[in-house]
């Protein structure tokens, strides 16, 4: 089985290492969806490092509530797609481009919607404001565990 990320923010603050089951994420939502690297992990980690830092916070809503998934039975809430999460999004993809191969790439560019799942943990309320001031990168087989899920690296914005 090949090595697989995503770049995801979450909305509590989590340590390096956390490992957590992969049926009970923490709130969150994801930004850059499953991928396999090509390179290095330490250039990907070294990539966002830099780019995080010219980064400032953005801010999205609750815009409504939906079922996600082949058998539209993931419950999410839907973000505000705004030009400043849409950019974001864009800039992250721009940055990696060439170094990995998305799982669906038509969740990308024009074809992502911005959402949080529900979890275990709760899910968001309608037009609940929530701010987006980091990024983390998110192990999607540690230890090649399928089950388990674990945050190598979380890169804070710039404040303003």
């Amino acid at each position: 089985m090949s090595q697989k990320y995503v770049v995801a923010h979450f909305f509590d603050d989590l340590d390096n290492g956390y490992n957590f089951s992969a049926k009970a994420w923490p709130l969150h939502i994801t930004l850059l969806p499953l991928f396999v690297l090509n390179g290095s992990i330490t250039e990907l980690e070294n990539k966002l490092g830099i780019h995080c830092a010219q980064l400032h916070p953005v801010k999205t809503s609750v815009i409504g509530h939906e079922m996600f998934g082949p058998d539209r039975n993931i419950p999410v809430s839907l973000m505000d797609p705004t030009p400043e999460v849409t950019a974001l999004h864009n800039k992250l993809v721009d940055i990696i481009k060439g170094d990995v191969i998305f799982d669906h790439p038509q969740f990308i560019g024009l074809g992502f919607r911005p959402h949080v799942s529900d979890t275990p943990a709760g899910r968001l309320n309608e037009n609940e404001v929530q701010s987006i001031d980091s990024l983390t990168l998110v192990d999607m087989y540690p230890q090649e565990d399928i089950d388990r899920r674990e945050i190598l690296r979380t890169y804070r914005f710039k404040l303003m």
